[in-house]
């Protein structure tokens, strides 16, 4: 019997979980200046109202623009319970199987700010106890992952911490299910995924067959506070491993180059951290964790992101702060993007996966036929075609997720079911049924 579909990378937060300046992450200058105010707005009764309204109005076009997509990632994240943020997921998944397997993963945002919060905002123990409700009433269904903070915690207090989560479970139908399955790291909220103080976890994670899954891309949810400078010291400590191949060096020259010359790690009072966040969450960074854990599977999601792959996809007044970016970014083999450096990292690396996961959002393109559409064509040629360096198929270390509802702001979620397995339908069984079964080695 075929493993059930699996969608291995999906977001279930909702406004109760998240810190007051938590809109920063969006990138117009007048949200980041009025963050708390709008999102104060949004979470009243009648705030919800209105976008409720708004979102059912919009449902009915189906050449949404760009107000009316913010609509539908608004309309889902601030639903009053993660549970009904997970039901609206589920329903699109299991129009492709009613046996879906979806993978939850949890973000601690309680260190996303440099200013408390409100005491609206859950903490995130609270928001962990309400996933495992969730487990509760779908245990064949979701599967979340843990997300970890070293400043949360560190060494062995962050490994006892885990461990309950990892370790405590139900039972039904004579199998054990563990509440939580993976670890998610989620960088660009204010720390390095080779930091010290993770160490012990990862070793515990590599000697259970824990995976962990991450997030890679320039854009995205990141630090929103004003003290970016305090979270980036010159040369921060790294977890121990061999250093072959200069690795440490090139990422604390990366740091200088980033203070020094190009000034990108500054203080802002609007929460404008965007280039300094892209440190935490570089491709090279998982390097250390490659060689230090080699039995340890690490999903590099979104394989860099579409503006990556496709630079046409960048926005003209962003395109010369990017070419800046592409110069810091100076890699061993030349000037490449986050995207073909996860490749390389995966092609060196048989424990480095990666997933689709928004990125398969531009996979259909309005007005343009698959044979042009760039996005999809590199990721057939350059991913799923390709070979790792010992001659295997890169395919097998491929995962389908969505990333919803991030992805609301692009299409809805059972529309992106339905494009991917119309564009990538060859490798659909091999991404969406046996590779998660592999990478996550937990009762499913």
């Amino acid at each position: 019997m075929a493993n059930p579909f699996t969608n291995v990378h999906i977001h279930i937060f909702n406004d109760e979980c998240i810190p007051d300046r938590f809109l920063r992450i969006l990138a117009p200058k007048f949200i980041r200046q009025n963050a708390p105010l709008i999102q104060k707005g949004l979470e009243t009764k009648v705030g919800k109202f209105l976008v409720r309204t708004l979102a059912w109005a919009v449902s009915k076009d189906k050449n949404r623009g760009t107000a009316q997509k913010m609509i539908s990632f608004l309309d889902i994240g601030t639903r009053n319970s993660q549970k009904e943020v997970f039901e609206i997921a589920l329903a699109a998944g299991k129009i492709t199987d009613s046996q879906v397997r979806i993978i939850a993963l949890t973000l601690n945002m309680d260190y996303m700010d440099s200013q408390p919060s409100s005491a609206r905002m859950i903490s995130f123990e609270t928001q962990l106890a309400k996933v495992m409700e969730i487990k509760r009433f779908y245990p064949h269904n979701i599967f979340p992952f843990l997300g970890v903070d070293p400043r949360h915690k560190s060494g062995t207090d962050m490994l006892n911490w885990a461990k309950k989560y990892f370790e405590t479970g139900l039972k039904v139908d004579g199998k054990t299910y563990p509440y939580f399955c993976g670890i998610k790291l989620y960088p660009a909220l204010g720390y390095f995924p080779f930091d010290a103080r993770l160490h012990e976890l990862y070793q515990y994670a590599e000697a259970h067959n824990i995976p962990v899954m991450t997030h890679c891309t320039r854009v995205g949810n990141q630090y929103v506070g004003n003290a970016i400078e305090n979270l980036i010291p010159d040369a921060p400590k790294m977890i121990p491993f061999v250093d072959d191949e200069g690795i440490k060096d090139r990422i604390y020259a990366r740091i200088k180059r980033f203070r020094e010359e190009d000034g990108w790690i500054k203080n802002s009072d609007n929460g404008d951290n965007d280039f300094a966040c892209d440190l935490f969450g570089h491709p090279e960074n998982y390097i250390p964790l490659a060689k230090a854990y080699p039995n340890l599977k690490i999903c590099i999601a979104h394989i860099g992101g579409s503006s990556e792959i496709d630079r046409t996809k960048i926005n003209a007044k962003d395109k010369k702060a990017y070419e800046t970016l592409l110069k810091a970014d100076d890699f061993p083999n030349g000037k490449k993007t986050w995207f073909d450096y996860t490749i390389e990292v995966m092609k060196a690396h048989p424990n480095i996966y990666t997933d689709i996961s928004y990125t398969l959002s531009d996979f259909e393109q309005k007005g343009v036929p698959p044979e042009k559409n760039v996005v999809l064509q590199r990721v057939i040629t350059e991913l799923l075609l390709a070979k790792d360096n010992a001659g295997k198929p890169l395919s097998r270390k491929v995962l389908f997720g969505t990333d919803f509802f991030m992805t609301e702001q692009e299409k809805h979620e059972a529309e992106l079911y339905a494009s991917t397995q119309a564009t990538l339908a060859p490798w659909m069984d091999a991404i969406a049924r046996e590779n998660p079964q592999e990478f996550i080695m937990q009762p499913l």
